[in-house]
């Protein structure tokens, strides 16, 4: 996504729009619908611009306890400063940008690449209270109860056992 810094006017203004993922370069499995939603605060100063960015995406995942598919609307949020300042080694920073007086784009499409990628969660669950799978006979436990016999003793525990009543 290219900003035109010489379009920006002085003080706040919002930008909203719809990216397709492949300008973005997420050719992800999760991600199902074309367009990712950007919506951008900037707030253009003497000699500083300030973006902050939230970004939502729906994607289908398949819950890491039941494998069961489902679908969650995903956000985050990115900022981006583009200064014409000098940047000193102690203020090096991944997010903010150096910028001439004469630069007339800044292409901000990897800050929000990187936030819809980051808004992935680690552990992909459809429910916060699933049960998942019975380990014994597969049946999903957040449809159904186990009828396997979870009660009965694995036989391959008993040496642990006796050592433990020794004791």
């Amino acid at each position: 996504m290219q900003i035109r810094l010489n379009a920006l006017r002085e003080g706040f203004q919002k930008i909203e729009g719809s990216l397709p993922r492949e300008l973005l370069d997420i050719s992800d499995e999760w991600f199902k619908q074309p367009l990712v939603d950007v919506n951008l605060s900037i707030n253009k100063g003497s000699s500083e611009i300030s973006i902050d960015g939230i970004v939502r995406a729906e994607a289908e995942f398949e819950c890491d306890r039941c494998l069961v598919p489902f679908t969650q609307n995903l956000q985050s949020n990115f900022q981006v400063i583009l200064t014409t300042g000098n940047i000193g080694p102690e203020q090096i920073d991944e997010n903010i940008i150096s910028i001439t007086q004469t630069t007339m784009e800044v292409d901000i499409s990897n800050y929000i690449r990187d936030a819809v990628l980051l808004s992935v969660p680690m552990k992909k669950l459809c429910d916060e209270n699933c049960r998942g799978l019975c380990s014994r006979c597969g049946v999903n436990l957040n449809l159904e109860r186990c009828k396997c016999g979870q009660n009965e003793s694995d036989d391959r525990w008993e040496p642990l056992k006796k050592m433990l009543t020794l004791s």
